[in-house]
């Protein structure tokens, strides 16, 4: 039988391979004992198929963003999602009406100058994932708007009302504004289960008030009434030329305003100063809504009606819980 060398390892090569293990063996053990950053799910939790794209901490003002395959323009869609209070994606055949067991739709007069109309050409989705509302100059009058006065203006509007009353969560709602110089849009929530207004309180997600280029955040509440409003300015570009994530993070004794996920405004218990909080009192509803001219019909019948028709767009409500 041939005799055999004895086996021997390298000793430099013994040691590289001793290191390299030992370091492995710390990389497992300091990334299982790192602290992972404290992130509130502002937008909700993820369903089967969605995927985080970008997460930080709370403390920088940013919520998670989420994403899946099956989304549009506006990112993934209710049945990507859980946790959820509410949902509405609008991706239906154009010119559908919105989902009934989900909303109530305005009639009549309103807190603007313009009349509420159910018409499929002031209120209809418009078959590419949002719901498209919009003011409209009739040429002739169509009602008496709330504050007397004759009105040639439709448009339109609509709530949760005895569909799905909120208390505290985490909202979302996806919008493009429309551009007309008139127009008064809002997204907010207001008198669900409790007293009447201002008692019963309202949040406004967002105001535009005659596309000033501004978005003001506003909460009412009390009675007698107060009210404490903040605006958030867009710098260079209009909010009605793209859209953007509008959003509400309600807690307890806090409301805050997001916009495109980052906080942008707060509002607590200290703000009140001693006056009611109703917040943390009484159920309220989501209201949606496009008027004409502002609150108490200021400068309605004054506005060039040739930039009508005007629509503001929504891609998606998601409310979490």
């Amino acid at each position: 039988m041939q005799n055999r060398k004895p086996f021997r390892i390298n000793r430099n090569i013994l040691f590289a391979l001793v290191f390299a293990l030992l370091g492995c063996s710390l990389l497992i053990l300091a990334t299982a004992a790192t602290p992972v950053a404290s992130i509130e799910p502002e937008a909700g939790t993820l369903g089967s198929g969605a995927t985080i794209t970008n997460a930080t901490s709370a403390s920088s003002g940013k919520a998670i963003k989420f994403s899946a395959a099956s989304t549009g323009q506006g990112g993934n869609k209710c049945a990507d999602l859980t946790n959820l209070a509410f949902c509405d994606d609008f991706d239906t055949a154009a010119n559908t009406a919105p989902d009934s067991t989900k909303w109530r739709i305005l009639g009549g007069s309103s807190w603007g100058g313009q009349c509420f109309k159910n018409l499929r050409e002031n209120l209809a989705t418009d078959g590419q994932g949002n719901l498209k509302m919009t003011l409209l100059d009739k040429g002739t009058n169509q009602c008496t708007d709330s504050n007397g006065y004759p009105s040639n203006i439709t448009s339109s509007g609509m709530d949760t009302q005895n569909k799905k009353y909120f208390r505290y969560g985490n909202f979302e709602i996806r919008a493009k504004f429309a551009c007309a110089q008139s127009v008064w849009g809002a997204i907010w929530t207001s008198v669900g289960t409790g007293p009447v207004w201002p008692e019963g309180g309202e949040i406004d997600i967002y105001e535009s008030f005659h596309n000033d280029g501004r978005i003001k955040n506003s909460i009412h509440a009390g009675n007698p009434h107060w009210t404490e409003g903040r605006y958030i300015d867009p710098g260079t570009r209009r909010f009605c030329e793209d859209f953007h994530t509008y959003g509400l993070i309600w807690r307890p004794g806090s409301i805050k305003y997001t916009l495109d996920g980052v906080v942008k405004n707060q509002y607590t218990t200290a703000d009140a100063a001693g006056r009611p909080w109703p917040f943390d009192t009484y159920d309220q509803r989501l209201i949606i809504d496009l008027q004409y001219g502002g609150p108490g019909r200021p400068n309605a019948g004054t506005y060039d009606v040739s930039e009508l028709p005007s629509s503001m767009l929504i891609d998606y409500v998601h409310i979490f819980n």
